[in-house]
């Protein structure tokens, strides 16, 4: 019984202690010196870091010259080059082109919500017209069905005189008869009175 309770104490302890454990990964930077000498056996003035592509200008086994990407030339160990290009820099290449096409989705993404707000606001207006037509051509027959009845009620007074032409007769009139009873009342009294007015 001991045993076992000692057993189940470890596993729980050395449980505890994997669990607390940090976890940590080996890294691949590389800085490999670049040399005057040959041998390579002088201090290096140049570092070329993993992923950086060299150029071979003469093969020297165990050693490489080579010409770094600002022309620097140089003497370098062999057995740190590779033919293929290290994962350490494919997988920036490779990060650094997931996010431009990330930013270009989000940008897709934006303008595409953007057209949609567009057509949204394109189909209200055009609701807004298609009302607004509708609403013009309810007028127009209306005004259509109040010139037709306008021409019925016309063609029923065809022969009548516009109020207006009748007051102005009527004023004529009266003014004429005013006239002409004023000049029989005047051509009596002169003849009354010998070829004198007297009012």
């Amino acid at each position: 019984m001991k045993l076992h309770r000692s057993v189940f104490l470890t596993v729980m302890f050395s449980g505890a202690i994997f669990a607390q454990s940090e976890i940590v990964y080996v890294t691949d930077e590389l800085r490999l010196g670049v040399h005057e000498a040959a041998d390579t056996n002088d201090q290096p003035f140049a570092y070329a870091i993993s992923g950086d592509a060299l150029e071979v200008i003469t093969w020297a086994r165990p050693f490489v010259r080579v010409r770094l990407q600002d022309g620097t030339e140089g003497w370098v160990r062999a057995a740190f080059l590779v033919d293929e290009e290290p994962a350490r820099s494919r997988i920036v290449r490779v990060e650094s082109a997931r996010d431009e096409l990330a930013a270009e989705l989000d940008a897709i993404r934006g303008g595409r919500d953007t057209q949609k707000e567009k057509l949204a606001a394109l189909q209200q207006e055009l609701g807004d017209a298609r009302a607004q037509a509708q609403a013009a051509e309810s007028s127009l027959h209306e005004l259509r069905d109040e010139h037709a009845g306008a021409l019925k009620r016309l063609e029923a007074f065809g022969f009548a005189v516009p109020m207006s032409w009748a007051i102005g007769g009527a004023g004529i009139t009266l003014l004429l008869g005013i006239c002409i009873a004023w000049w029989w009342f005047d051509r009596r009294s002169r003849r009354r009175h010998g070829g004198f007015r007297i009012y």
